[in-house]
């Protein structure tokens, strides 16, 4: 089993060193893990300090990614829409 993290990050130069280091100091047992940076378009460094951590040997195994792109999700905002949108699919 494997576990993705998503961490969602905008102009965390002064501390996503120590969000990680909190993410990866987790023990999850035999659980692997992914963690995933999705940069908000920081303009700080973030991406630099990122970048710094995350591995450029093949030979090492990735488990940081970074993501750079600015989205939005439309989450329906009726009570109706908003309890159809949260329920299984099967179940609609």
């Amino acid at each position: 089993m494997k576990l993705s993290i998503i961490v969602p990050v905008y102009n965390e130069q002064q501390t996503i060193n120590e969000v990680i280091e909190r993410v990866m100091a987790v023990d999850l047992g035999a659980i692997e893990r992914e963690v995933i940076i999705a940069n908000d378009g920081s303009c700080d460094g973030t991406r630099r300090v990122i970048e710094e951590r995350t591995p450029t040997s093949s030979s090492t195994p990735r488990n940081t990614a970074i993501c750079s792109h600015r989205f939005s999700i439309d989450a329906p905002t009726s009570s109706t829409a908003r309890d159809s949108w949260a329920r299984p699919a099967a179940s609609r």
